[in-house]
């Protein structure tokens, strides 16, 4: 029943029992203000595949609360791909730009939520269908299917640029640029021991791992 409680809040059919397990000693942990705690068994979490936007929120609210602005920017980013429209994704996003962070990251994607690109791509599929093989039938399919893959789209179009969020405030190099924690930047190479970030385009620097966080796996798939 615990499982399906938690999968009620969180918004999912079922839950693994072991997952829901991690999410509740997470919640227990950060009710006690056990902050580390909680943002250890949350992560544990969505480390064994349980993705949700307030799962991301909670991360992203930890971390915060830990001073760590460039982490809990990541979990937004992370969070707006499983769901734009989120509240307690949009209030993280809030404080996460009042604390500075956020700088540089562009657009984060339609304010459409995955159920409504599934219906969407729904709709635009049956009326392919009515009006097959009248003219303009294929334009609408395609649309449909574009809508039915947006979600995977989006990872893979974000996977591309290769971002990742600064954790600490640094200097870039000879640019006199101070990056700030949050900040986000695409990594385009590496350099012995550091890795070359572009800031924007032609502002490169070398920066050490330790600082950055990557948004995203190298390869597309699952935030």
């Amino acid at each position: 029943m615990a499982g399906v409680a938690l999968a009620w809040q969180l918004g999912f059919v079922s839950t693994p029992p072991e997952v829901a397990r991690f999410v509740r000693l997470g919640d227990s942990a950060a009710r006690r203000g056990d902050l580390e705690p909680a943002r250890v068994s949350w992560r544990r979490a969505w480390d064994e595949g349980l993705r949700h936007p307030a799962l991301a929120a909670r991360l992203g609210w930890a971390a915060l609360q830990l001073d760590a602005v460039g982490e809990g920017a990541v979990w937004v980013i992370r969070g707006h791909l499983l769901d734009a429209r989120d509240p307690g994704l949009a209030e993280l996003e809030s404080r996460v730009r009042e604390a500075g962070g956020l700088l540089g990251v562009g657009w984060l994607g339609a304010p459409v939520r995955r159920l409504e690109w599934s219906l969407l791509a729904l709709v635009l599929g049956l009326t392919a269908g009515l009006w097959w093989p009248r003219r303009g039938a294929w334009i609408v399919a395609v649309l449909a299917v574009v809508a039915g893959l947006e979600s995977s789209l989006e990872i893979a179009a974000r996977t591309s640029r290769h971002e990742a969020v600064i954790t600490t405030s640094l200097a870039l190099g000879g640019e006199g640029l101070v990056l700030e924690p949050g900040q986000v930047v695409r990594v385009v190479g590496r350099q012995t021991d550091q890795v070359v970030v572009e800031v924007t385009r032609g502002t490169r620097g070398l920066v050490a791992p330790g600082n950055l966080i990557p948004v995203l796996p190298s390869r597309p798939g699952k935030p």
